[in-house]
């Protein structure tokens, strides 16, 4: 099994790291909260030494203290939102733009401090960063809690972005669900430095970016209306994916742009002039137009890339009934979809166009006229988008506003919840009565706690059958020597 080494002392020698044959390192990102923490945070010089090493790198933050009055996770959605977009500009500064972060719950939190406060600051940092860019560092069940309520990213199927720590975990050591094992603390390591030692459960361990590995079947992205919404989409990623479209966030996105948004209007709608234009090529702009040129590269197989969250340089010359003359790149959302504009489109690239553009629309809470053609304002002659007839992409459009397809379930769950007749228990003796919904809560804790319980059982019988083998190991030896 191999293993990484986090610390906060002070950084080890690549080179020292790498002969004591340890796989990569977790480090910190997050600022130094005490004068000895000289390893807070990681600096561009370091990543460059240990790639130059052979090294692997993972990154994790945490500022406050390990009590819950001074955690970080205890702030709550603020919280997360703050450090996430801290974390974010300090990925930018040391060339690791596009990395996932462990967020750390170093305390032993109970459960219901995790459902009233920690939650919503996972959920906050995934809004900023992405759900696939977010772990958690915590005891055995704190990172069971993240993946059973989906804040986390999932690695592989059962497997989430966790590092578990020895310290309040009874024995467990989430080898089945999580990628690292806080094994050993304090202990002296390469250099003379004090670290921790973790084990390796899975070859992704959080040194590289993951793309987004949401199952298709997992609770939507949680969105709401912004009317009259000002500055940059930072919504966009996750209302693009509630109505069913399948998105691929670039490296920096959140960072990326020509500028900020004014009040945002509405959604524009190009193609590209080819079949196979490339993504880089819309995010960092050509020879004769540097910089963004669009937020939203629609591939033919209805993946949408966003490139970016400001400003794009997509609308150019032009005017249009709502939006100020020559100037919409400012109010607009730019969609480069791929196509020719003369060969046919894919049904399942239209059908994630007209989902694109619904999404944009249900934030604003703007009907489908907020959604044109650039051919509709281009007084440069532009003919794009080619071959669409825009009344009737918008009347698709419209459809998806007007029938959100994450509220079909919502709508469902809503008249179960009416459902007010109360049935007796089943349980001999019992006199208690519920609700369906009630009952159905009820089942699914009951689960929850088994199966979590389980879990830590099968991983402690594991370890001890492990210890066992080798004490039998070196008894046989002993034996063997007299």
């Amino acid at each position: 099994m191999s293993t990484v080494i986090d610390f906060s002392a002070a950084f080890p020698s690549g080179r020292a790291i790498k002969a004591a044959g340890h796989e990569g390192v977790v480090a910190y990102i997050s600022p130094a909260r005490e004068a000895w923490m000289k390893a807070k945070p990681l600096t561009k010089g370091k990543v460059d030494e240990y790639k130059a090493a052979g090294l692997k790198i993972a990154v994790v933050w945490q500022y406050g203290a390990g009590t819950a009055a001074t955690s970080d996770v205890m702030r709550g959605a603020a919280g997360g939102r703050s450090d996430a977009e801290a974390a974010q500009k300090q990925l930018n500064q040391i060339g690791l733009a596009g990395h996932p972060v462990f967020f750390a719950v170093d305390f032993d939190i109970t459960l219901n401090q995790w459902n009233a406060t920690a939650v919503e600051y996972f959920k906050a940092a995934a809004g900023v960063l992405g759900k696939h860019r977010v772990g958690i560092y915590g005891h055995s069940r704190v990172v069971h809690w993240a993946m059973e309520d989906g804040v986390v990213a999932t690695v592989a199927p059962g497997r989430v972005l966790g590092w578990v720590t020895r310290s309040w975990s009874a024995g467990a050591t989430g080898r089945d669900y999580a990628l690292l094992y806080q094994r050993v603390h304090n202990t002296p390591g390469p250099d003379g430095i004090q670290i921790d030692i973790n084990d390796v459960y899975h070859q992704s361990w959080g040194h590289q970016p993951l793309t987004d590995t949401t199952p298709e079947t997992a609770q939507l992205p949680s969105v709401t209306k912004r009317p009259g919404w000002r500055g940059d989409p930072t919504w966009l990623a996750d209302a693009l994916r509630a109505f069913g479209v399948k998105t691929v966030e670039e490296d920096g996105w959140r960072t990326r742009g020509n500028g900020d948004f004014l009040t945002i209007w509405g959604a524009m709608a190009h193609h590209t002039g080819a079949d196979n234009t490339p993504t880089w090529l819309i995010r960092d702009g050509r020879a004769d137009l540097k910089g963004m040129l669009s937020q939203i590269h629609l591939l033919r197989d209805g993946t949408a890339h966003i490139t970016g969250q400001g400003v794009a340089w997509h609308a150019g010359k032009g005017s249009h009934k709502g939006l100020p003359t020559n100037n919409a790149n400012y109010h607009t959302i730019g969609i480069e979809a791929n196509s020719s504009g003369t060969s046919p489109w894919p049904a399942v690239q239209l059908d994630a166009y007209y989902r694109a553009c619904a999404a944009i629309c249900w934030v604003l809470d703007a009907p489908a006229s907020h959604v044109i053609g650039h051919k509709e304002y281009s007084s440069d002659g532009k003919w794009d988008p080619g071959g669409i007839d825009m009344d009737a992409f918008r009347r698709r459009v419209q459809h998806y506003i007007d029938n959100p397809p994450f509220l079909a379930e919502e709508n469902i769950m809503a008249d179960f919840d009416k459902i007010t007749r109360r049935y007796p228990s089943r349980v001999e003796g019992s006199d208690v009565t519920l609700r369906p919904v009630d009952a159905l809560y009820m089942a699914d804790a009951n689960s929850f706690v088994a199966r979590a319980n389980t879990v830590e059982i099968i991983a402690a019988l594991r370890d001890n059958t492990e210890a066992l083998t080798r004490v039998e190991a070196k008894l046989d030896t002993l034996i063997g020597g007299n």
